[in-house]
């Protein structure tokens, strides 16, 4: 059964839009999937892929304010993505990137984005803890359809700013899709190495006398399970409607730190935009 591209072009675009703001503190982030979602799936639409893709886009997010944050926050702004046929992009959230395979079933390559990292002023619960400072960081990745399922893996590393890696594994598919609506659903998990859970969650002997929270050090593993769903409305010709939901769980290593006061993470979009 194929897809007919208009509808899947749409959603795919979209999702890779979604605001560069969750990139503020990479563990509060949507599911890495989502970044991406549908773009694997064009080379089976009916149509060609275009050779220029753009889409400007106001977009709105409410995610915590920190990862393990009971509190929410609202953001506005607007959004760009533009993409050269399935080779390179320039996406507000995937970044800039080329896809080195760009087969009927394969899509890998490799992007650079930014991690605008996290503050102590971030909310009162991060007082006295360690700043992550702003840094570019690199993630490779690669796609792989075994259709209408989209399997998918990545490693992220944030160059000098947030220490460690980071690796997401996710599966997704469109439980939806017609001319004007495609739906897609997706479970993902996310792991972190010693170093990046420390910088997120932990609490060294200096952090604990300027926060009072007790010392707290986390090791390798799991840093959290999701599922989401990424919506996409065709309105007419040129204006789409975009929402997404996520619930994210955090690990018992991420969990367990003192600076953690909600396990179960929810995020949600909303994004208009024009493609031209």
């Amino acid at each position: 059964m194929a897809f007919r591209f208009t509808a899947l072009a749409v959603a795919a675009v979209l999702a890779t839009l979604l605001p560069l703001a969750v990139r503020a503190d990479d563990s509060a982030a949507l599911p890495e999937w989502m970044l991406s979602a549908g773009i694997p799936l064009l080379a089976h639409g009916d149509d060609p892929i275009p050779t220029w893709s753009v889409t400007a886009l106001v977009s709105t997010e409410m995610l915590p304010r920190y990862s393990g944050s009971s509190s929410l926050q609202l953001r506005a702004y607007p959004l760009i993505d533009i993409r050269y046929k399935d080779v390179a992009f320039a996406s507000a959230v995937e970044g800039i990137g080329v896809n080195l395979l760009h087969s009927h079933n394969v899509r890998a390559g490799f992007a650079f984005n930014y991690d605008s990292g996290r503050s102590p002023s971030d909310a009162p619960q991060l007082r006295g803890t360690d700043r992550l400072r702003p840094a570019p960081d690199a993630k490779a990745f690669v796609d792989y359809v075994l259709f209408p399922v989209v399997l998918r893996a990545d490693i992220r590393h944030t160059l000098g700013g947030t220490p460690g890696w980071i690796a997401d594994t996710a599966s997704y598919v469109p439980v939806f899709y017609s001319d004007q609506l495609v739906i897609f659903c997706g479970v993902s998990l996310t792991w972190a190495d010693r170093r990046s859970m420390n910088a997120h969650y932990g609490i060294d002997a200096a952090a604990s006398a300027a926060s009072g929270l007790p010392v707290y050090q986390a090791s390798a593993g799991l840093r959290s399970g999701s599922i989401g769903t990424d919506l996409t409305w065709t309105l007419n010709e040129h204006w789409l409607l975009n929402v997404t939901a996520s619930a994210q769980r955090l690990g018992a290593q991420a969990s367990h730190s003192p600076l953690v006061t909600n396990r179960i993470e929810p995020a949600s979009t909303l994004t208009l935009g024009y493609t031209f």
